[in-house]
């Protein structure tokens, strides 16, 4: 097993509120996460130089440590 480090992540009453896609009102898109939720994975990514499948496993390990019950979910297109 190796020891990864720690991170710690603090989130706002206003990310908190932000975090969830406003519902759409046109056909397609995503409708789960927010223009915030993306820039937070992408900055993070960007951060720590890590792969899509990386970034969802650091994304989905903050958010199951919150207690908020979040999806993650990364995808390549």
């Amino acid at each position: 097993m190796h020891q990864r480090g720690g991170l710690t992540v603090w989130f706002s009453g206003e990310a908190i509120a932000a975090w969830q896609a406003e519902p759409r009102t046109t056909r397609g898109g995503q409708a789960h996460y927010s223009a915030l939720a993306i820039r937070t994975a992408l900055t993070l990514r960007a951060v720590f130089r890590l792969a899509l499948r990386q970034t969802e496993g650091l994304i989905r390990s903050v958010l199951s440590s919150s207690a908020l019950i979040w999806r993650c979910r990364i995808t390549q297109r």
